[in-house]
């Protein structure tokens, strides 16, 4: 009987402590890696969201984008200045319902973005290396907010080790990211 009750005390424990945890974790990618990963790098602004839930009781979440300027348009399906599209991510509210997927960008009417895409099989556009693909623009600075995703980045280390490290913010400005565009859509490297 003891050994029944330790047992279950053990394993309420660890759902309780394994209940705490809220994190995501993905491995970290930089810049020029997200940059070769996409078919769009554009510029643009958020001009709508709207969440809707679909098969399976799942929220997604539609981002309308206003399309300015591309800096990287290597696709079957080019965009062109001025186009609208559509961003689709589970998450969001509706109908009663919340989902909150940590990693996924969060994005906000209105915001200017600077954003690395790609095209799923259905036709909608995705954000490459989730939160990490996404810059909101200030000026003439590109603001990354990956604290505010709830993840934890795997990094390996120049001698191979694995390190973790919590969401940071990144600034850098706007000649900096497209001379990494240039080096990564002009070089066989990536």
């Amino acid at each position: 009987m003891k050994l029944y009750v330790f047992k279950r005390t053990l394993i309420l424990m660890a759902l309780l402590m394994t209940s705490q945890v809220f994190a995501s974790t993905i491995i970290q990618l930089s810049d020029e890696e997200i940059i070769s990963r996409a078919a769009y790098v554009l510029k643009g602004q958020v001009s709508g969201i709207y969440t809707t839930v679909e098969k399976g009781n799942i929220p997604f979440q539609y981002i309308t984008i206003e399309v300015g300027q591309i800096y990287k348009n290597d696709s079957d399906r080019p965009l062109y200045e001025s186009d609208r599209i559509v961003i689709r991510q589970m998450g969001g509210t509706a109908n009663n319902m919340t989902l909150d997927v940590d990693s996924l960008p969060k994005f906000v009417e209105g915001s200017q973005v600077l954003v690395n895409l790609k095209v799923d099989n259905n036709g909608y556009y995705y954000v490459v290396g989730n939160s990490q693909g996404l810059y909101k623009v200030v000026n003439e600075k590109l603001i990354k907010d990956t604290q505010d995703a709830n993840t934890m980045f795997v990094r390996h280390g120049a001698t191979g080790e694995i390190h973790f490290e919590p969401g940071q913010i990144k600034e850098i400005n706007m000649e900096q990211m497209k001379a990494k565009i240039e080096k990564v859509t002009n070089s066989e490297e990536y």
